[in-house]
């Protein structure tokens, strides 16, 4: 374990303030995106699927606001129809797409 992960785990969960919803379908990249964010404070729900990350919308709807959505950008069209699925529960929700592969031009 490295000192990052030990500090992020230490970081009580009052601390967070925003939360935000992470989807991307490989493990090793999601995990540590996630731990960053949570070492900068946010409490992070991660998600690999278009399933698991609507699951995870909607428990969270009745109870919390999601204030931002993460997505991997691997394929454009099922992003858009994620982004537009998991805003029609929360309106006005941010969403910051993300890709190590896209070429330019394509988002």
């Amino acid at each position: 374990m490295n000192l990052l992960t030990e500090a992020a785990r230490s970081i009580p969960e009052a601390r967070y303030t925003r939360t935000v919803l992470m989807v991307h379908d490989k493990s090793p990249l999601r995990r540590e995106l996630s731990r960053e964010l949570r070492f900068s404070g946010y409490r992070v729900f991660e998600a690999s699927t278009i399933e698991d990350t609507m699951r995870v919308s909607e428990r969270e709807a009745a109870k919390q606001d999601i204030h931002l959505l993460i997505v991997d950008a691997a394929q454009v069209k099922e992003t858009e129809d994620l982004a537009l699925k998991v805003r029609a529960l929360y309106p006005g929700l941010p969403v910051l797409v993300l890709s190590a592969e896209a070429q330019p031009g394509t988002l």
